[in-house]
Order: C-alpha cells, then structure tokens, then sequence
C-alpha cells in the first residue's frame, strides 16, 4: 500500500477519542522511537503540546473508490471532482474531498483512487459541538479507513488475499469494512448490526468467493459476552466461523486514531484542512516552516562563506606558483643569455623555445655528462658471442639504432633483438630473411633510422 505521512508530525503525544453514547472513550499515545505506547486514560488535559485525534462516523463521512482510465496522477486527481459527483446526492462544492490513496491495480491499466469525502456543513456541525463541549480535536479521521488500519496492524492477514471484515459494535451503530488482505475494498455503515444482512452483504462485495471470511471484532459491543455468543449462534447456522476478537475492543477505535496521527502509513486522512485546520497547529506548522526556512539559510550563508574563503585560498596559491614559474624561468633564460621577453602564460614555452636554440652549442657538454654506452655495448656485444650471431654493423646514436647481422636461426635473431632493446631502452623494427641454410640475416633500427 502507499505510505501517507502522520497527520501530527508535530508532536510525539495524542490523545485519541472515540464518541459513544456512554460518554468518549479516550486513550493516550506517546511515540517512543519507532514504537508507540498506548494505554487508557479518563481525559485528556486543558493544555500541553499533544495532539487530540477524533473521527467522523460512516454517517458524517464516506469513502469511495474510483476507478479510472487515467495513468497520470495529476490528471486524475484534476477530474476527481467530476467523477465523485456523479455519485454523491449533493453537489461537489459542498464537499471536503480528501485522495487517501492512489494506485495502479494489476488487472487495470488506469489508476485507482480511493477517496474521502464529508459535507462541510456535516465538518462545520461536528467542529461547533466540539468546541462547545471543549473537545476540539486537532485531527478529524475517518471511522472506516482508521478500524481497518489498526486491524491490520494488530491482527495481520494470515493469507495474502484472505477474505477479511472488521466489525465495529458501537452503543448507537455498527460499521463494517471489507477487503482482501491488506486491500481495502468498501465500507458500510449501520443503525444496529443483523448478522443475516451482514452475510449477504460480504457474499455481495467479495463476488461469491466461496472461501471463509476472517470476521475481526471491535467496539464496544464486541466486549459484551452474551451479545456475542448469540451473534455467534446465528452466524454459525451454515458453517463455522472464524474470527478474532481484538485486544480491548473498547478503545480500538481511539487508539486508531491517535497511533494514525503519529505514524506514517497507508490511507492516512485528516479532514482538518484548508479552511477548517485548526489555528493552533497552523501557527505550529507556519513557525516549523519559518524555522526549516532560516536553517536552511543560515547553512547556505555558511557554506557560501566556506566556498568563497577556499576560492579567495585557491586563487593565492595559484598567483604564488605562477609567480615561482615565472621566477624559475627567468633565471633560465638568464643563465641561457636572456635577451628574449617572457610573456605570463608562455613561460614553459619560451624555456622551451631558447633551450632548442642552444640545443647544438650545449650538446657536447651534454653528451660528457651523459651515462656512458660502453657497459650496455659490451653486454651487446657479449650476448651476441654467447649466442652466435654475427653482427655486421651497429650504429647508436642517441635516440638512433641500427644493427645488422646473422644468426643460427630465426628464434636466436629475435631473442638477441630483444636484449639489445632492453639494454638501448629503445623500440625497433626488425626484418628478418633466410640468407641460406645456415643462418638468418637480420636488420633492427629504430623508427626513421637511416
């Protein structure tokens, strides 16, 4: 499933509150971490930094899922308007719509949307009574969406397409939510719960699938013993049924609540939006904002700073190498004569240039102090006796070789080539040819040798 952020990103404690005829069924959520720890408590206080998590019933607030052509997510989010009020009594502009989810399911090529949608007179209506009993919740879930949430996360499917439906009993109403898995498929409201209408009602959204349901029980009705034992006596008339009844199904409702405004995780929703976000957590979320915004200033000026100090380092040490470049190349060029300008950027090739000019008048002094070829010529001339080979002519000069001879065979003329280019440093060519029956003539010179 798609994963929506927590609707409360902006406190770590929320009280969730479940509305019931009895009076409101209120638990405390504190996230620890990656966990969160919920326990019961009686009310919540006047002030503090925690979030209060309330939700709209089945009645108050519908969720729909729309199947579309479309394979864009902009697009289809810009025609969800026109395709809700084809199914709604009332006319789109009354409505708060919120997209919990969107996907692409295998079997369609289109994308799916599942949508929740309230009247703002219902939203206004519900928001005035809060307020007038000091009970103003921060965030507005919705009833069906958060029940089948939670039971997913506390009572896992045990196939990947198990049949599954999530029964809330409440004091004034009852409401089912059907899906495979983890796939929520559709959600129904009720006055009171009639376990015959149920039934049909599953065989109706799961298409006849002749496997078992898995039915999961919660609210306050699912903690009456006798209650549930004759549910159970009637439903079991054509064959056994399995179900779970969930940890403390009193307060499953209220911790759905609070652990969704806490956590990320799919089909989040919060109606409280726009117009009707409360003002507190719009000072919050605005100051958030304005501090994320001055961080991300102030670390941008520091590394603003930080980059312009390295650039200002950078271009010293480069003006004292070219000045040390240009240093070093006049005292070259004083030491060649000078008499020839040196322009910034053309040290190299200046050098270059006035060393090439003296090349001829320097090169005896260089070839004096040059290491001296005769321990190479001799180790030559030395592997050519070891070898039979009977050498013509060899002629070294610098980067110039050439030597001719004879050997015994074609293998010894190479093998002594490539002793004289490990001992010369330097790479030739070399043509070999029969000269009779007892020996191979051989030629090696380097590349432009004459």
């Amino acid at each position: 499933m798609d994963v929506c952020r927590e609707t409360c990103e902006w406190t770590d404690r929320c009280y969730g509150v479940d509305e019931t005829p009895a009076g409101p069924v209120v638990v405390l959520a504190v996230r620890q971490g990656r966990k969160v720890v919920v326990e019961e408590v009686a009310a919540w206080p006047v002030q503090g930094p925690y979030a209060v998590a309330a939700g709209l019933t089945e009645k108050e607030a519908w969720v729909r899922r729309l199947q579309t052509p479309l394979r864009s997510k902009s697009k289809v989010l810009r025609v969800l308007p026109g395709l809700l009020e084809a199914q709604l009594p009332f006319g789109i502009d009354e409505c708060m719509v919120s997209c919990v989810r969107l996907f692409r399911s295998p079997k369609t090529t289109g994308l799916t949307a599942v949508v929740a949608v309230v009247r703002r007179t219902d939203l206004q209506s519900r928001l005035g009574r809060s307020v007038a009993e000091g009970r103003e919740p921060h965030v507005l879930d919705q009833e069906g969406l958060a029940l089948w949430t939670q039971a997913a996360d506390e009572c896992p499917p045990h196939q990947a397409d198990e049949l599954r439906v999530v029964i809330y009993l409440g004091l004034d109403r009852a409401t089912l939510v059907f899906g495979r898995g983890s796939e929520w498929m559709s959600t129904q409201g009720l006055r009171r719960f009639e376990p015959g209408q149920v039934i049909r009602q599953a065989k109706l959204i799961f298409d006849g699938d002749p496997r078992p349901v898995f039915w999961i029980w919660t609210g306050p009705g699912a903690g009456d013993a006798t209650a549930m034992e004759s549910i159970r006596r009637i439903m079991d008339r054509s064959e056994p049924v399995q179900e779970r009844v969930m940890k403390d199904p009193r307060t499953v409702l209220a911790r759905a609540y609070a652990v969704r405004a806490l956590t990320p995780g799919p089909l989040r929703c919060d109606f409280r939006m726009d117009s009707f976000a409360h003002g507190d957590v719009q000072r919050l979320r605005i100051r958030r904002e304005f501090s994320t915004a001055m961080i991300w200033l102030v670390a941008g000026v520091i590394l603003l700073s930080i980059g312009m100090g390295w650039k200002g380092w950078l271009e010293k040490r480069e003006a004292r190498a070219r000045q040390a470049v240009a240093g070093r190349a006049r005292a070259v060029m004083t030491r060649l004569g000078g008499g020839q300008a040196i322009n910034p950027g053309y040290e190299i090739r200046s050098v270059s240039n006035a060393l090439a000019g003296v090349e001829a008048q320097y090169a005896p002094f260089v070839r004096a102090v040059s290491p001296s070829r005769s321990r190479a010529l001799g180790r030559i001339l030395m592997a050519a006796r070891e070898g039979n080979i009977i050498l013509y002519r060899v002629a070294w000069e610098d980067t110039r070789l050439k030597v001719e001879g004879v050997g015994a065979s074609e293998m010894a003329c190479r093998a002594f080539v490539r002793l004289v280019e490990a001992e010369a440093g330097l790479t030739t060519v070399c043509r070999t040819t029969k000269k009779d029956e007892h020996g191979f003539r051989f030629v090696m010179e380097t590349t432009g040798a004459r």
